[in-house]
């Protein structure tokens, strides 16, 4: 009985300081309740991005005939993630944040059957899987570059290892901060009532999610700019690890075989910059909303974040398919058909006419 008593009256208390302290100013991003911008922004984003992201998955699946296999399946599991992830967050989610306001809904097509936290937390997961797919990936290229005898060439038990700490630190923690700031709707309500009084405006979205621990979220934030750094000093590591993999081979192997790998690496360190890129434009606007002024209305620099989340991907796969020869051929000679189709349909469209 101790113990519960302990953990009603930390409640009480709780509960008391959000009584004690309410926030009574107006909040512009809960007022301002439209947000269709945003949503016809990734939707349009997502439209253009479609094409571009199937014609890449036939690329990578038809037309990756020297890559290893293991390589080919994560390089296809980070493209298409990525792309499923657009779609939950632009499409499907209809991911829209009222930061500063502590507080997430979702306007899209599953907003009527899923709740907030359902949504987001299953777009975080098709993130988490891109991230992983890509730094595996990576770390697959590095063990097909790694000299025989020497610090990369070892058994395949350790590489798995390493996949297996690379998933816990990928999938645990955001996903795990995620779950961990779930409430019911009632505690929710309450905690609205008590702490924004003037903002009961915003229960009326179906499914919101409120995060009701205020003092975490810097923490989380600390966690999530902690995470994007790590990453991308991840990358640039194994990066620089091929690299020197690579020129090392120069010694023993023919030309052509080494500047095949260094277009490789080219390639992905290109695209990784294209998505890292819009990615961070994405990331810092949204950090940014988490400390403007609870007047300032973030809608339009919200809709340019999340189309920038969206839209990463399409310079990456244009990269990819421009750079890459057996890719960029098909293209070609598919257009080459396309054009000599169209010439032979128009002459045959003149003949008939003069006759």
């Amino acid at each position: 009985m101790s113990d519960v008593t302990i953990l009603v009256e930390t409640d009480v208390k709780e509960e008391m300081n959000q009584t004690i302290n309410p926030d009574f100013r107006i909040y512009a991003t809960v007022s301002f309740s439209d947000h269709s911008l945003q949503y016809t922004a990734t939707i349009i984003v997502n439209i253009l991005a479609t094409p571009i992201s199937f014609l890449s998955f036939y690329l990578i699946l038809r037309h990756s005939k020297h890559e290893k296999m293991s390589y080919k399946v994560y390089l296809f599991a980070s493209h298409l993630s990525f792309y499923l992830a657009q779609l939950q967050m632009g499409v499907f989610g209809g991911l829209v944040t009222l930061n500063p306001f502590p507080a997430v809904y979702c306007q899209g097509l599953l907003s009527n059957y899923f709740d907030a936290f359902t949504l987001v937390t299953f777009w975080c997961f098709l993130l988490c899987t891109y991230a992983y797919s890509a730094f595996i990936m990576v770390l697959i290229r590095l063990q097909i570059v790694a000299r025989g005898g020497k610090s990369f060439d070892c058994k395949q038990s350790y590489y798995y290892i390493v996949y297996g700490i690379i998933a816990f630190f990928v999938y645990f923690p955001v996903p795990g901060l995620m779950f961990l700031s779930r409430r019911t709707p009632e505690e929710m309500r309450n905690f609205v009532r008590l702490k924004f009084p003037n903002n009961l405006q915003v229960l009326e979205h179906k499914g919101i999610h409120i995060f009701t621990e205020l003092d975490k979220t810097s923490f989380v934030n600390f966690v999530m700019v902690g995470t994007v750094v790590g990453a991308f000093g991840y990358l640039v590591g194994i990066y620089i690890c091929i690299y020197r993999a690579t020129r090392v081979h120069a010694i023993q192997k023919s030309s052509r075989h080494i500047k095949e790998h260094l277009r490789s690496l080219y390639n992905m360190i290109i695209q990784t910059t294209f998505i890292g890129a819009f990615m961070t434009i994405s990331a810092l606007l949204i950090l940014k909303s988490f400390f403007n002024d609870p007047s300032v209305d973030s809608r339009i620099s919200n809709a340019i974040a999340y189309s920038c989340l969206c839209g990463g991907s399409i310079p990456s796969q244009i990269t990819m398919i421009s750079r890459n020869t057996a890719y960029r051929n098909f293209v070609l000679r598919r257009k080459a058909a396309y054009r000599n189709s169209t010439s032979t349909q128009n002459n045959r469209r003149s003949t008939i006419v003069k006759i």
